[in-house]
């Protein structure tokens, strides 16, 4: 059985990516992020939005990591955690927009 958390999760996932794909009529913000320059970073040295992200998307989990990643002059932080047993890869903007979240071990 699905955890519920789990559900609301990639409800909500699905919900922001519809949410940013609509805001953006510009074909450049749906050009892949190159990793320019990727550091691993603690939770406390993420803006506060980002940290909120993060928190609310590990509540009752871990964190395993936090990259940050640079496109077009911008900061994206790639997340890796692990809630209920299963492996997240997340990405948040600067602002703490959640804008993917992946099950890594879905098939598993």
């Amino acid at each position: 059985m699905i955890h519920p958390r789990l559900i609301v999760l990639a409800g909500l996932a699905v919900l922001t990516c519809i949410a940013v794909m609509r805001a953006s009529a510009d074909e450049a913000a749906m050009v892949p992020i190159d990793v320019v320059n990727a550091d691993q970073l603690p939770l406390d040295q993420c803006p506060e939005p980002v940290q909120a992200t993060i928190k609310w998307m590990a509540k009752d989990g871990e964190i395993e990591s936090i990259e940050t990643e640079e496109h077009e002059g911008k900061t994206y932080y790639e997340v890796e955690l692990t809630v209920d047993g299963h492996d997240y890869e997340c990405i948040v903007a600067w602002d703490g927009t959640l804008l993917k979240m992946e099950i890594e071990d879905w098939d598993e």
